[in-house]
């Protein structure tokens, strides 16, 4: 790029051309927790068959642990499932028809079901048995090489009240994205249901399009990793960063979801009434026997944040799924955004929810735009500008602007490049500044790409720049 655009930007293009990255986590770094540490005990109250990780025991990193290249494929892999098998044994799919007449809702009306053998197996139970349970009314079945490459559901938002992923978890390379589509296509309040076994038990050909990651951990271990699948695609907790830990544990953890739990149906009637020391112990033992081991991770949809909600609880809804920002940038963008809007009606929560519900769904779609620059510009000054511009955002003229002073898209000959030109020797810091000073003006251009803000024409006049156009 040029070097005569404002925000000394000719670096960051740079950069990106030659495939600079921001430096990332390994690959199979452990994301969670060590495999050998002692589970909690799960209190009396929440105990349930099967219940291994309860609602109130997840810990998490502060980002995504696994880097950007962290569930790859071989190069020459076709991502494809010809001829495969189920893998849950007669046994396994007992446990998990089951578990779904306890969790899934009786008589729900849509559920979606995937099939990560493509084997056309179905696991929802015709009827409830002994319980009073009844079928859902519509079930949607497709195969789970719909969700390679974190491809779009080709469902409208809030279509189903419940999803369940069958031996597909281990074969997304994109979970992140794959997860913000399940949480997309259901209802609030609905709930997604995950079920997977040991990489062991695999046919030949769902084994081969596995990940690497997935192969990487142990059973116990990815209960944790499709428990960050969720934590990751859909949460922003801006309004946990004022809260205790007893709020966050039972009204505000991970936001876009809620109520995330792990079961461990190996031999989990066997382990009753043991220690964690003593399970451990017998978990190799367990691996030489025969049967299907069956583990479930689900959690539910977050119903809608109401409008009378408070301005922090507001944040987080608007930024639940933004795919661009990570969770470092929503707090960082949140707590700002707050700050300012308390700082422009103090005391009036009602105006200060108005503000930020209006203010905060611009966020995502400003880091479309911003994230890229991350390579040259520290995050912390990304979210500064993110936040200030937010609530003055929306002209289609202000996102040509914004890529245009980035340095992102070419500079136009009548504004940008006298503009460059001018400012040459500010820094960083000042010419974000100036950027975020100038920005506001195209809010009155609308969907005019070409237009240059009256006051900013004057700008140029004033400098005296030679290469400023009138015209």
């Amino acid at each position: 790029m040029r070097g005569a655009v404002l925000c000394c930007c000719a670096a960051g293009a740079a950069a990106l051309q030659h495939g600079a990255r921001a430096p990332t986590l390994s690959s199979t770094a452990p994301p969670l927790r060590s495999s050998t540490a002692a589970m909690p005990e799960i209190p009396a109250g929440l105990a349930e068959p099967g219940l291994k990780v309860p609602a109130t025991a997840w810990k998490w990193p502060r980002a995504w642990p696994y880097g950007r290249d962290g569930f790859s494929k071989p190069e020459d892999l076709v991502e494809a499932i010809e001829n495969s098998e189920a893998v849950f044994d007669d046994a396994a799919a007992d446990r998990l028809g089951a578990h779904l007449v306890t969790h899934l809702e009786s008589g729900a009306q849509d559920v979606l079901e995937v099939d990560g053998t493509c084997a056309g197996e179905t696991y929802i139970p015709s009827d409830g048995g002994e319980e009073l349970w009844t079928p859902p009314e519509n079930v949607e079945r497709i195969p789970g090489s719909a969700l390679f490459g974190g491809a779009a559901l080709p469902y409208p938002d809030r279509s189903f009240d419940a999803v369940v992923l069958e031996s597909a978890a281990e074969l997304l390379t994109n979970p992140r994205q794959t997860f913000r589509e399940l949480w997309r296509v259901l209802k609030p309040g609905g709930r997604a249901i995950v079920a997977f076994s040991s990489a062991r038990c695999s046919p030949a050909p769902h084994a081969a399009q596995q990940t690497q990651t997935w192969r990487d951990y142990n059973d116990a271990q990815r209960l944790w990793v499709v428990g960050s699948y969720f934590h990751f695609s859909a949460g922003a907790p801006a309004a946990a960063m004022v809260a205790d830990d007893s709020e966050i544990a039972k009204n505000m953890w991970g936001a876009g979801w809620r109520g995330l739990r792990g079961y461990d149906y190996f031999d989990a009637a066997e382990d009753a009434g043991k220690n964690p020391a003593a399970q451990l112990a017998g978990a190799a033992t367990k691996l030489t026997q025969a049967g299907t081991p069956l583990f479930v991770v689900q959690a539910d949809r977050a119903l809608d944040v109401p409008s009378t909600a408070s301005a922090a609880q507001q944040c987080d809804a608007a930024l639940w799924a933004a795919e661009k920002m990570d969770e470092d940038d929503k707090r960082l963008c949140a707590t700002r955004l707050l700050g300012m809007i308390e700082e422009y009606a103090p005391g009036d929560s009602a105006k200060q929810a108005s503000v930020a519900r209006a203010a905060a769904k611009h966020l995502p779609e400003l880091y479309e735009t911003l994230k890229p620059m991350e390579v040259v510009i520290a995050s912390p000054l990304l979210a500064q500008l993110a936040a200030n511009l937010a609530p003055s955002w929306g002209a289609a003229a202000q996102r040509t602007a914004l890529r245009e002073g980035l340095g992102v898209a070419a500079p136009r000959d009548k504004f940008w490049k006298p503009l460059g030109n001018v400012t040459a020797n500010l820094s960083i810091d000042d010419k974000l500044w100036l950027l975020l000073d100038v920005l506001p003006h195209y809010l009155s251009c609308g969907d005019d790409a070409d237009a240059v803000p009256p006051a900013l024409a004057g700008l140029l006049r004033a400098s005296g720049d030679a290469g400023w156009d009138a015209s």
